[in-house]
């Protein structure tokens, strides 16, 4: 999801959700419309601080790195 802020119009930022099966994560990227190879189904493993945002748990402008297929994490 991509687009304004409800609270603040003027906020704009890309976010995604990243589910391990046993929970899930709101990824929040500001200034970000996309993010290349961050799509549906992609593997990934991210890093940063989580807090609670309107009762989902949220990161926001995390380190992420992408999984190759069948690989282990790119980089």
């Amino acid at each position: 999801m991509s687009g304004p802020s409800p609270d603040n119009p003027a906020l704009s930022g890309f976010r995604c959700v990243l589910d391990d099966g046993t929970g899930q994560v709101d990824l929040l990227f500001l200034g970000r419309r996309s993010i290349s190879g961050l799509v549906v189904g992609a593997h990934c493993h991210d890093e940063g601080t989580a807090r609670m945002e309107r009762g989902r748990l949220t990161v926001w402008n995390p380190l992420y790195e992408l999984e190759l297929a069948g690989h282990g994490p790119r980089g």
